[in-house]
């Protein structure tokens, strides 16, 4: 099986190598599965073709991508932002992603990174639920697993706990790799439940979450959300780092609001990012902003697994431009009322 676009041609299951060669020579050829060794020859019978790789346990997730989006993504090179989180999903193997990855492990990293005053609060790390002891636990706290990015349950225990439920809930957690092992950065974390405090802002309110896409250690772009994960009230802001309000929308999960932010703390939380991402080519650093200042809640190297849902859909396009050093923040539209 095979398909095209225009700078690429892709074969699924076995073909035959010198095929391939006589039919596509000079152009990309991506093998699932075949070694190092077996594209090194390969790469010879096309005399000096580009040839490239695509593990077969990813193939899955290209289909997908092609089912979502209506197109194969490209890959030699990425052009949008999906594309490019697509590519670092099946080639980067930086060894600090496994770190920045793993809920407990990254604690140490941004202390050591930027000072243990915006390391999130941890009351405790467990190998299963019945080592918790509940009476020990504030009214209201947090628990999710140590080896995923999404999976959470605020817990208010004034309200009764359903430890039965709860049972199930972590049980699945703890049950499975991240997306089946699909991120390499989640592969073989060791699967543990964590339970911090409820963080909240100065006023009592939930904590505002402040995520900032960074690139080459430079902040690029600042996203500020209110509202319960997995809910209605889910709504965001976009800006530019220079606090121009953009026309930003990640699709029908959030709702766009005015959500403001103190010009200081804005550019606290934008110097903050750029530190903890300092030497990586991109990475994306949530941050809340609770009652003890600014704390860093998560760093992230696959937004959305590559399936962000960019409302229109050119501006996928126009978000792949940020990889480039040289990208003009001004190329992306003002917000307008008319933009929501």
């Amino acid at each position: 099986m095979s398909w095209s676009t225009s700078q690429t041609k892709v074969y699924l299951g076995v073909v035959s190598r010198m095929t391939i060669a006589k039919s596509l020579r000079g152009a990309v050829v991506i093998v699932p599965g075949e070694t190092d060794s077996e594209i090194e020859k390969f790469n010879s019978a096309t005399e000096g073709g580009n040839i490239e790789q695509v593990p077969g346990d990813f193939v899955p997730l290209l289909r997908r991508y092609r089912v979502v989006f209506g197109a194969w993504p490209r890959l030699f090179p990425p052009i949008s932002f999906n594309e490019h989180i697509l590519h670092r999903i099946i080639y980067d193997r930086d060894p600090r992603l496994k770190v920045i990855c793993d809920k407990v492990a990254v604690r140490k990293f941004v202390r050591d990174k930027v000072g243990s005053k915006y390391v999130l609060p941890l009351i405790g790390v467990y190998e299963h639920l019945d080592e918790i002891e509940w009476q020990k636990l504030p009214v209201r706290f947090v628990l999710k697993p140590s080896h995923a990015s999404g999976s959470v349950r605020f817990i208010d225990q004034s309200r009764g706990l359903n430890r039965d439920e709860l049972s199930r809930l972590t049980g699945q957690w703890l049950a499975h790799e991240y997306l089946g092992g699909l991120e390499w950065g989640y592969r073989g974390i060791p699967r543990r439940l964590l339970v911090e405090p409820f963080l909240q802002s100065a006023d009592g309110r939930q904590a505002l979450e402040i995520e900032i896409h960074t690139f080459y250690g430079k902040a690029a772009l600042v996203q500020l959300i209110l509202g319960a994960k997995f809910t209605p009230n889910r709504r965001h802001t976009w800006f530019d780092v220079t606090g121009r309000r953009v026309a930003l929308n990640m699709g029908p999960k959030y709702r766009s609001a005015d959500i403001t932010l103190r010009r200081d703390i804005f550019h606290s939380a934008v110097k903050l990012a750029e530190v903890a991402a300092a030497d990586f080519s991109s990475l994306r650093v949530d941050l809340l902003l609770t009652s003890d200042g600014l704390k860093i809640a998560e760093l992230t190297p696959y937004t959305n697994t590559g399936f962000t849902n960019w409302t229109p859909r050119t501006h996928d396009e126009l978000l792949g431009m940020l990889w480039k050093p040289d990208f003009d923040l001004s190329i992306i539209p003002n917000f307008t009322t008319q933009s929501v």
